[in-house]
């Protein structure tokens, strides 16, 4: 009890704490209203995952760092003391997570799934906001992306049957295109993306003469078809946008770290996919740094082939 005259010392909060108490509150508030493809996800990532992250390390700094690079899109003046932030919280949900994947069950599986789809969104971020020790191109960061992320999509399979009967079992539950020939013929792509997947297609028959390239490049194609159909089947769904790049072939992203001209075609092809999610903060501008940078990589025998997708993004450049 204190009586009249007591000398009180007010307690400081530590900074450390104060700034973490500011990345959560922006989460709550603002970035996880930006996380959910449809408004009726948004209390998952609102509501489920804050309350999940309590009890999990690597998701809560997952939410942390996720925050940190949100400030530092929306407030450029104050970027340079929120991206160290957000990699210094990136680095320690990175190591907990890594650590919680060797053991996958049902006390961690929501977090799990969770925070994949928040390491999914930190890539992407992360590409927007390099750090000054990095200058890499657009094309190596959806390299790096698709490393990171295939590992994790292995070992996540396991985790699916708790998942799908848990709080985040709605964000499984999207619209699909279906399987069968009949069905998916009902649903239409543009016409002149349908014609440029035409094109690659007839120039990967008449260029690779092995089976394994071919075949490779083949699935590469048709797997950005049903891309561009799941997409125009369910406009606004990001995953489905994004899905193309977390579920590639190792020969096809081995062919892209080899700069091989006709894996860097259909890569820039995927940059209209990527500027279609141009209203997402954390990847705008991407499909259209890619389609570019590919257009400086090739020689002049393949730019013909990455005219339409430069024209598509309002980029100009030899044919």
């Amino acid at each position: 009890m204190l009586t009249e005259g007591t000398d009180v010392e007010t307690p400081v909060i530590p900074p450390a704490l104060l700034r973490d108490l500011e990345l959560m509150h922006h989460y709550t508030a603002y970035t996880s209203l930006t996380m959910a493809d449809f408004s009726t996800f948004d209390h998952i990532w609102q509501n489920v995952i804050p309350a999940e992250a309590l009890s999990h390390t690597f998701l809560m700094y997952g939410i942390l760092a996720l925050a940190a690079l949100h400030i530092a899109h929306d407030r450029p003046q104050v970027k340079d003391s929120y991206i160290p932030v957000a990699f210094q919280h990136y680095n320690v949900a990175i190591a907990s997570f890594r650590s919680a994947l060797k053991k996958v069950d049902a006390d961690n599986c929501t977090a799990l799934f969770g925070f994949s789809t928040i390491l999914i969104v930190l890539s992407f971020a992360f590409a927007q906001s390099p750090s000054p020790a990095q200058n890499q191109s657009p094309v190596d960061d959806l390299i790096q992306i698709f490393t990171l992320l295939q590992g994790v999509r292995v070992v996540l399979q396991s985790a699916m049957p708790w998942v799908s009967k848990g709080p985040l079992s709605p964000l499984l539950r999207r619209g699909s295109v279906p399987n069968s020939d009949a069905a998916r013929s009902s649903i239409h792509i543009p016409q002149d993306f349908d014609e440029a997947l035409i094109r690659l297609g007839g120039y990967n028959e008449r260029t690779y003469e092995t089976a394994d390239s071919h075949e490779m490049y083949n699935q590469a194609i048709q797997s950005l078809r049903v891309c561009v159909e799941k997409v125009k089947a369910n406009p606004g769904d990001r995953a489905a946008a994004i899905n193309w790049l977390v579920f590639l072939e190792n020969s096809y992203v081995s062919s892209l770290k080899d700069n091989q001209p006709l894996a860097l075609v259909i890569l820039a092809h995927y940059g209209i996919v990527l500027n279609g999610l141009r209203d997402s903060w954390f990847v705008q501008g991407l499909g259209t740094r890619v389609i570019e940078v590919v257009h400086r990589s090739l020689s002049e025998k393949w730019r013909p082939l990455v005219h339409w997708p430069m024209e598509q993004v309002g980029l100009r450049g030899e044919p």
